[in-house]
């Protein structure tokens, strides 16, 4: 939008705010009722610039900073925002040449069933070996793969190697762990996903039964029919599916039952502060009770502590995962702890 002219940046915010309140209004469509929120990003002539393009390229600048800022709201261009671009411009390349020569890994955290103490699965992690910051977690790259676009390329790397991992695994005497890849909304949701999810299991040759999708909580927001026919798809392909962060937001038990989840993971939140703080013991005690009622295993993330495991057992968790029987490992140091695991169960 162009303005005329305008009195300045006060009476930009006003009318910039008023297409907010009126953009904002809920309308109905046929059974639903709906709503539009919008994101304004402002740029000023001549202050900012004179040129059209860099305008343009202003605004585009302001407007995502409103997206970054928790939507629906306004921003102005700063010279801030300039130097901000380009900081992320140059982390775009960088995950670029990372992406293309192979700088992102994997790296496997067991998951531990409690009543044996046996390792029957492993938990997997993208990270991006920098050649500066050393190695970082998906958390500090993520989102930035999913502004620019890359976020299939992730999606196909991870599941590419958890493939080769599980056949690795085969090889080495290990036929029946599973491991589970976790992936974000915006990668499942994106256009693609499944299609490509299936390119891979049938160029590594990977019996899928062996493998695990991992999604947030979060996805349970996403519009019910496109998430039971996506759900389904990566269903029928023989992979079994965990709903992570459970317990965390909304999370409806009659939506859960049409949903085709195999497991469900229990959020660290609420695990580390077991045994002593007695209402996250109360709280994970009614989710584990919840998710077995729904007939779901349910997997606890961030154990760290032998009162902990005792507490989860009480409660009938099924698997644990956590830095009390070992950190994510990479491939090597994978396999020589499963040989040693094997040799003396993980009971602490």
């Amino acid at each position: 939008m162009l303005l005329a002219s305008t009195d300045g940046p006060d009476a930009a915010a006003q009318l910039a705010d008023s297409l907010l309140q009126r953009l904002r209004q809920r309308i109905r469509l046929n059974d639903h009722t709906v709503g539009v929120t919008v994101s304004i990003g402002v740029t000023m002539i001549p202050a900012d610039s004179g040129e059209p393009g860099v305008l343009m390229r202003y605004a585009d600048l302001a407007m995502y900073r409103a997206k970054e800022a928790g939507r629906n709201n306004v921003q102005f261009f700063t010279p801030t925002l300039n130097a901000r671009a380009a900081w992320r411009l140059l982390q775009y390349e960088e995950l670029v040449s990372a992406l293309d020569a192979d700088h992102l890994i994997l790296h496997y955290q067991p998951k531990i069933e409690l009543a044996t103490g046996q390792v029957v699965g492993v938990a997997a992690f993208l990270r991006w070996q920098h050649p500066e910051k050393g190695l970082m977690s998906a958390q500090q790259f993520i989102h930035l793969a999913e502004e620019s676009g890359l976020v299939l390329r992730l999606v196909e790397i991870g599941l590419r190697q958890a493939c080769i991992q599980i056949q690795a695994l085969e090889r080495a005497g290990f036929e029946t762990l599973s491991i589970a890849v976790s992936f974000s909304v915006r990668q499942v949701m994106a256009s693609g996903f499944v299609d490509r999810f299936r390119r891979v299991i049938a160029e590594t040759g990977l019996s899928p039964q062996r493998l695990e999708v991992e999604v947030p909580g979060a996805i349970l927001a996403e519009e019910p029919r496109l998430l039971q026919e996506l759900l389904g798809a990566l269903r029928d392909i023989g992979v079994r599916l965990i709903l992570a962060d459970f317990g965390v937001g909304d999370c409806s038990p009659s939506a859960l039952q049409k949903l085709p989840f195999s497991a469900v993971k229990i959020d660290q939140r609420f695990i580390r502060d077991i045994p002593y703080d007695v209402s996250a013991t109360d709280v994970t005690a009614a989710v584990i009770a919840l998710a077995r009622k729904l007939r779901l295993t349910v997997v606890a993330e961030g154990v760290e502590t032998t009162q902990q495991v005792s507490f989860l057992k009480s409660a009938g968790c099924t698997q644990c995962q956590g830095n009390l029987y070992s950190y994510p490992l990479s491939e090597e140091a994978l396999i020589g702890f499963l040989v040693r695991q094997y040799e003396r169960p993980l009971i602490p």
